[in-house]
């Protein structure tokens, strides 16, 4: 088992013959980790690395945008709030929040990065491309490192769908 800082940085290290690690007193951050299957101390294959953060307290908490939720407009676009559950982390550390929005559940193709010590933010400062986008939130601390986030949440921000048309009301056949 190798466990690194985000900075690629070697935390922790361990050989086991069993299935299971315990890694004894780790400090609060942001991680990855992976096994590395030997034979006679000879590297024969390893698993992909994998992200893991090691906090006190809760989960950071989304509010809003909820899960799935559309948010349209029709020639302006609708200012809303990104909305997170405040941390003890932050508040009582001085921790700072980042916002993040992305085309895609896995953050690979960032379109919003936001900083803000406040538990929301506004789209109005934002520049959101149209379509379904996804969100998350992170505790920062002072050196920008990552102490904790959120799971991805899913929104649909976009210009409203065209209603049908009306249908014709006609009269019943006799009436006057």
């Amino acid at each position: 088992v190798e466990v690194q800082g985000l900075d690629g940085k070697l935390i922790y290290s361990a050989n086991t013959r069993t299935a299971a690690q315990l890694w004894k007193n780790p400090i609060e951050g942001f991680y990855r980790w992976r096994v590395t299957a030997l034979v006679q101390d000879r590297n024969v294959g390893e698993s992909e690395w994998r992200k893991v953060s090691i906090f006190q307290g809760k989960p950071l908490a989304l509010k809003e945008p909820t899960v799935d939720q559309n948010i349209y407009f029709w020639d302006k676009p609708q200012e809303f709030q990104f909305v997170w559950i405040e941390d003890g982390l932050a508040k009582d550390k001085g921790y700072s929040y980042q916002l993040e929005v992305a085309s895609d559940a896995e953050f690979k193709t960032n379109l919003v990065n936001a900083k803000t010590i406040e538990s929301k933010l506004s789209s109005e400062s934002l520049k959101l491309n149209l379509g379904p986008q996804f969100w998350r939130a992170r505790v920062l601390d002072r050196q920008g490192q990552t102490i904790k986030a959120s799971d991805p949440r899913k929104f649909n921000y976009n210009i409203h769908p065209l209603l049908k048309a009306p249908s014709n009301l006609t009269p019943a056949p006799g009436t006057v």
